[in-house]
């Protein structure tokens, strides 16, 4: 900046375009200074610091978003440490040569080529987050916070392109030290964009690397032919934005600060006069021996919190006197959170598979307004088609949230409607499963022998989705001790077995009693089984001749489920089941990797 600056309020696009304008003529003049810069590349020149590559931790196989990244040298570096990269920068110019670098070092870089895209970061970051593009690490440095009209936008646009457990590396110049002009003059505001306030520049973007040589063109310094001198037609806009508005704007954007660092240097950029080439690196410029020091540059690095895992214990009784059904509830704001393409269900899986509960349920919305939402749910061995306990913790997560009355859940197995009923309860709505009278003798004693029932306890066999077996008495429910191996070896390796309720309720007035046993999908016993009820609970109607129920599954665990059978038109056949249940969370945490 000069003395020339002036404070000026002004639209935040235009102030954008003409800095676009500025950088144009700047950067051509720049890469004037440096000699061929692909060949030094290719050579193994580095342009990135120590503390850069410190803050970004390891690169190998992420992939990496690079703002603002002027001409493409540093993205090269980063590409080469092992990164896919995409830079983005306003500057035509910039981008332009940064593709024509790519294109000349391709061969050496192979697929870590990196792409580069022309765009102004205000409009590129809210269109990448809303196409699903998600990045592990985000890196921007030296001379970029003073370009940025409204930071709190740019922090939220950061956040949005970043998955869960992501990084934003800031490696920038002081705004300690961009108080004073190069004599040490103290001449500029440390405070103001947060008031609107906008620092023009009429000469525009200045010849930096003219003025700094060698130190910011390594490859080779090449001057100005002699009696030329550097003019910037276009001027250029800055932004005054103190350490507080940055820390403010990345802690709005959900972003935690996990490392912050001062340091009495500056690369590249000699920012005042007295300031001499450090000894033991020539392109970091450092205070005479003797001198008092002030902070030169920072850098930071913060993360976005990992996916946010709930433990829910569902249908555990309007007191909670039952244990429940424990899932996990995976809240995303889309599926590209966990990766892309395949890489998306083998991470649905993998999480399953670690949570080692019976189901994990994912959810993320599909519409903007809340309502509306995609279900997933996850053995910790197969993808399930339907799943009543994790829709139910779900819903009661979803609902914690949001003040909506009802939730529409896209499922495998069509919509699913979740409202709020009383006492904090969820009401499931599900399909009804009318299940069939299984007449070959070979499975059913093949049933018998695997779930270990006693002479005389079976009642009937029947066949849906699940093989359901009705006994004699709620005791001989209790009682079983399938041989789970058997069990599988019977197609889909998937038992209900259920039994009339009274003489086991316990004085809570159960109509039915039940038990599931799943080895087909990695769960030996269910502890409550929403899916269930939904062929349970027409059967149990006609037997007893009510189509509201109350049930109760006999795990260890245990659980209450209220039933509701809803039927068609013209009253016949069940069509649907309300299944109603009360849920308690016992665990919040994120997923770290």
């Amino acid at each position: 900046m000069s003395d020339e600056t002036k404070a000026s309020p002004r639209d935040p696009r235009a102030l954008r375009e003409a800095n676009r304008a500025s950088w144009n003529v700047a950067t051509a003049a720049h890469n004037r200074h440096k000699r061929d810069q692909a060949a030094w590349l290719r050579a193994g020149g580095e342009l990135l610091f120590p503390e850069d590559y410190a803050l970004l931790g390891p690169l190998e196989g992420a992939k990496l978003l690079h703002l603002q990244c002027n001409s493409g040298q540093d993205t090269v570096c980063l590409a080469r440490a092992g990164a896919s990269v995409t830079g983005v920068d306003i500057s035509d110019e910039a981008i332009a040569f940064a593709r024509g670098l790519a294109s000349e070092l391709e061969q050496a870089l192979g697929p870590r080529t990196p792409s580069f895209e022309r765009a102004d970061i205000y409009d590129w970051l809210p269109t990448a987050r809303a196409a699903g593009r998600r990045f592990d690490k985000v890196y921007s440095s030296y001379g970029v916070i003073c370009w940025l009209p409204d930071l709190r936008a740019w922090a939220e646009g950061i956040a949005g392109v970043l998955r869960p457990g992501g990084t934003f590396v800031l490696v920038e110049f002081h705004p300690f030290m961009q108080c004073f002009d190069e004599t040490g003059a103290r001449v500029f505001p440390y405070l103001g964009a947060a008031r609107g306030e906008v620092l023009s520049v009429d000469e525009g973007v200045s010849d930096y690397v003219g003025e700094s040589g060698a130190a910011l063109a390594p490859t080779g310094f090449v001057p100005l032919p002699e009696g030329e001198a550097f003019t910037n037609p276009n001027p250029c806009h800055e932004f005054a934005w103190s350490l507080a508005d940055l820390f403010g704007a990345l802690r709005d954007a959900g972003l935690r600060v996990e490392a912050f660092e001062e340091h009495p240097h500056c690369n590249g950029w000699r920012c005042f006069d007295d300031l001499v080439l450090d000894p033991d690196n020539d392109r970091r410029w450092v205070f005479p021996p003797g001198q008092p020091t002030i902070p030169l540059t920072y850098g930071l690095r913060a993360r976005k919190p990992g996916l946010p895992l709930a433990r829910v214990d569902a249908f555990v009784g309007a007191r909670g006197e039952l244990g429940g059904n424990p899932a996990g509830v995976c809240v995303l704001e889309r599926p590209e959170d966990l990766g892309e393409g395949a890489a998306i269900d083998a991470r649905m899986q993998a999480i399953a598979a670690d949570n080692n509960l019976s189901e994990t349920a994912f959810v993320w919305p599909t519409s903007a307004t809340g309502e509306r939402w995609r279900i997933r749910w996850f053995t910790p061995t197969t993808e399930v088609d339907l799943c009543g306990h994790a829709t139910l913790a779900s819903a009661h997560v979803l609902f914690e949230a949001a003040p909506h009355a009802e939730l529409r859940l896209d499922s495998r197995s069509g919509e699913l409607v979740v409202r709020r009923g009383g006492e904090g309860a969820q009401v499931l709505d599900f399909p009804a499963e009318l299940a069939e009278p299984e007449t070959d003798a070979g499975r059913i004693d093949a049933l018998v022998a695997a779930l270990g029932l006693p002479a005389g306890a079976l009642v009937s066999v029947a066949r849906a989705s699940y093989w359901l077996v009705i006994v004699d008495s709620a005791q001989a429910v209790a009682a079983l001790r399938p041989d789970f191996a058997a069990v599988l070896a019977i197609a889909p390796g998937e038992v209900i077995v259920s039994a009339p309720g009274p003489e086991a309720a316990g004085g809570d007035g159960v109509d039915f009693v039940s038990r599931f046993f799943g080895p087909g999908v990695g769960i030996d016993e269910d502890p409550v089984t929403g899916s269930a009820h939904c062929i349970l609970a027409p059967y149990w109607a006609a037997q007893l001749g009510k189509d509201q129920l109350r049930a109760r599954q006999l795990s260890a665990r245990g659980g209450l489920v209220d039933c509701k059978v809803l039927r068609g038109p013209d009253e016949g056949q069940a069509s649907r089941v309300e299944l109603t249940g009360h849920c308690r969370v016992t665990l919040r945490g994120e997923l770290t990797s």
